[in-house]
């Protein structure tokens, strides 16, 4: 009988170990993912820059500006030109960069340039975006770019 009882407890010290590393690697890996801004989709020797980076909240929340300048030609096959699903899907961006004006440590001067920029870059016949989510809709990232204007800009938005 002792020894059954000895090893109850045996299992369940292991059990817990068990599951605390569980616990430990999950959340590991949910703040790498959180971390990665997916700029994936534009060559590394293009000019990119943070334009602005929101503190994060609690878990993954982000919302992200980069723009680029391009150096180095890349694939835009991708890309499509300004429609009505854009403009549906720029609200969505657009509402967070004015809610940025609000919650930030960055000045408003910063976040209002962004807000011209993008308005001048969206009136370009040239201008394209693409538009990439993942499944659950919680990774949101958004790309426009005018090849005339050799400018683009990278918005990402995690929930």
């Amino acid at each position: 009988m002792l020894i059954i009882l000895n090893r109850n407890k045996r299992e369940k010290k292991v059990m817990k170990y068990i599951l605390i590393l569980i616990v430990v690697l999950i959340m590991a890996l949910g703040s790498y993912r959180g971390k990665n801004d997916s700029l994936d989709n534009i060559p590394k020797e293009n000019n990119i820059k943070t334009e602005y980076k929101s503190e994060h909240g609690f878990g993954n929340d982000a919302f992200n500006i980069y723009s680029f300048n391009v150096v180095k030609e890349f694939n835009t096959d991708d890309f499509k030109k300004i429609d009505d699903k854009y403009q549906n899907i720029s609200v969505h961006f657009k509402g967070m960069l004015e809610s940025s004006y609000r919650n930030s440590n960055y000045s408003n001067k910063t976040l209002y340039e962004i807000q011209t920029k993008l308005d001048l870059l969206e009136k370009e016949e040239d201008c394209l975006y693409m538009y990439i989510t993942d499944e659950t809709g919680a990774r949101r990232e958004l790309y426009i770019y005018s090849k005339q204007l050799n400018t683009g800009y990278y918005f990402l938005l995690q929930i």
